[in-house]
């Protein structure tokens, strides 16, 4: 079944969604934080947290909410998640990585892959995973100099490891 969500480029580019119901950067606020984003990501989101609390949007042209709150991330994405979709950012998105359980926006093909994967996500192997994790951590945390550091690469490093 196509996606009934998805646009022409053309229009997708003229569509504005209706955000203002949820707190955000707007006007030339907006602007200076998309700056902000392309300089320093992480300082981004936090300083969006700061200001604008659990739950920020971004308007047009991204059409994006910033979700921080667990609670709220629960809601969306496991008490509620039929009553969501992916933006078509999502179909951006799967050009680069291709079509997985991130990107589907069916609601019962993601169900059915979701299933086929779901015993690689069990307690055994999350517990096993948390393990190894938790010590190539230790590992770099003990290796760190006292000091400045770059904290992405740190964790680019965890990750590849």
């Amino acid at each position: 079944m196509a996606n009934q969500n998805r646009k022409t480029s053309f229009k997708k580019a003229f569509t504005f969604v209706k955000l203002s119901h949820i707190p955000g950067p707007r006007g030339s606020q907006y602007f200076s934080y998309v700056k902000n984003f392309q300089r320093d990501i992480l300082g981004s989101f936090t300083r969006v947290h700061q200001e604008f609390g659990d739950i920020a949007s971004f308007g047009w042209p991204m059409n994006s909410v910033i979700i921080y709150s667990p609670d709220l991330v629960k809601q969306v994405l496991v008490e509620d998640a039929q009553n969501y979709i992916k933006g078509e950012q999502i179909e951006e998105l799967k050009a680069v990585v291709g079509n997985g359980l991130a990107t589907i926006n069916d609601q019962q093909a993601w169900l059915r892959n979701r299933s086929i994967v779901a015993k690689e996500f069990g307690n055994k192997a999350v517990e096993a995973t948390s393990q190894q994790m938790n010590e190539i951590i230790e590992r770099r945390v003990h290796a760190l100099k006292v000091g400045e550091f770059d904290i992405c690469e740190e964790m680019k490093n965890c990750t590849f490891q």
